[in-house]
């Protein structure tokens, strides 16, 4: 048994978005008999998933991307679609890329380091799987 502490106290919705919310929540941690109390706003989507930096979330909600995780192994948000965009995007806190039917599958090893990251790969994006798996791919390599 451990004797020391890491777990949400408290938290509650102080802001509301378009496709996410900001929660205003308190951390416990260190040790059980004197733990230490951290309070954070915490960018979640509407099903509660993590987007990792507030400014990341302000950035998404501006470029109008509904954030969703990889698959269910994930616990934080790194792809999104854009309807009003018709783009699939990959990020992390260094770089976001959108991709669209057209560009190509992202691979990492692919270009010369000048080539646009939508212009990375062999395949051609004909649907929108395709460009979801380019995100995939990208978020992936950058995070």
């Amino acid at each position: 048994m451990s004797d020391h502490i890491d777990e949400k106290a408290s938290g509650f919705i102080s802001e509301e978005h378009k496709h996410y919310d900001v929660w205003d929540e308190v951390w416990l941690f260190g040790p059980k008999d004197d733990p230490h109390e951290l309070k954070l706003k915490v960018p979640r989507t509407k099903d509660g998933h993590h987007l990792g930096m507030l400014e990341i979330a302000r950035e998404l909600e501006a470029m109008d991307i509904e954030p969703e995780l990889i698959d269910e192994d994930h616990s934080v948000c790194s792809i999104g679609w854009s309807e009003k965009n018709q783009k699939y995007y990959g990020w992390s806190h260094r770089a976001i890329t959108g991709f669209a039917i057209g560009d190509k599958i992202f691979e990492a090893d692919f270009g010369d380091g000048k080539m646009p990251f939508t212009k990375h790969g062999h395949v051609t994006i004909e649907t929108k799987e395709q460009a979801r798996q380019a995100a995939v791919n990208f978020a992936e390599y950058i995070g």
